[in-house]
Formats: structure tokens, sequence, C-alpha cells
């Protein structure tokens, strides 16, 4: 069960690292980091509502999803399916906590996969993934 959670989280996070279809030079790439990091700070909620798009070469037909995503600093993230299913994932106090369409569930967060997967969403939404060498 940890290791389907552990990849879902990451396919969710793949939708924000790999979305860039073009590379940015070294200069575009840095002052994306100053901006991003500059005007984060002062960030204490985020909600977005998404749409996912995943072309798999083995499917004929894209795989569509629609979402919400809230974010709560310093470490409390929400990312919910609302069609076409139901399915949600929280990161909070280091547990997960799922709800798959009713069947609900957590796990404790505690473990090194989920410290980094938590820090890698959470980092991503307010810039400091930039300055953690863990992930550049």
């Amino acid at each position: 069960m940890i290791k389907n959670i552990a990849l879902s989280t990451l396919l969710l996070i793949s939708t924000f690292v790999f979305a860039q279809n073009t590379a940015m030079s070294g200069a575009e790439a840095k002052a994306f980091v100053t901006k991003i990091s500059s005007e984060t700070k002062e960030i204490k909620t985020l909600q977005a509502d998404f749409t996912q798009t995943k072309k798999m070469d083995f499917l004929d037909k894209s795989i569509v999803t629609y979402g919400k995503m809230s974010l709560k600093t310093p470490n409390i993230l929400s990312w919910k399916y609302t069609k076409p299913y139901q399915y949600s994932i929280v990161f909070k106090d280091n547990k997960i906590f799922i709800n798959d369409q009713g069947k609900k569930s957590s796990v404790d967060a505690k473990s090194k996969t989920f410290e980094k997967i938590n820090k890698l969403i959470v980092g991503s939404s307010n810039g400091q993934m930039f300055n953690d060498p863990e992930f550049l």
C-alpha cells in the first residue's frame, strides 16, 4: 500500500516538474528561480483547480482528470481528483490521509521517502525547492 501511495504521489509531482516543453537558458532559469523565490515568500495558502492530461503510448486516448489542490504553509497539502473519479490525498502532521471514493485510510509519513515527497511538493509551490541541493 505504501508503494501505491508513493507512486501516486510521484505521478502528481511529475505534473509540476515535467510540464515544461522547452529548455530555458541559464539566464532564464536563474531569473525564473529568483522571481519565484521572491514572490512566494509571503504565500500562506494556495488553492488551484487543475486539469491533468496523461498521454500514454499504449492507450488510444489520453486520460483527462480534474481536481483541486490546496496548500497551507508550512506543511498541509491536499490533492483531490473530482472527475472522472473521487480520490484525495492529504499530507498533514507527518500523516497521509487517503480517501479513495469513500474508502478512507491513513499512513504514517515519518519515513524519509514521504518526507522527501512532501518537501518536494511544498518546495515546488513556494520556490524553496530551487535552493535544496537534493532536488537540483
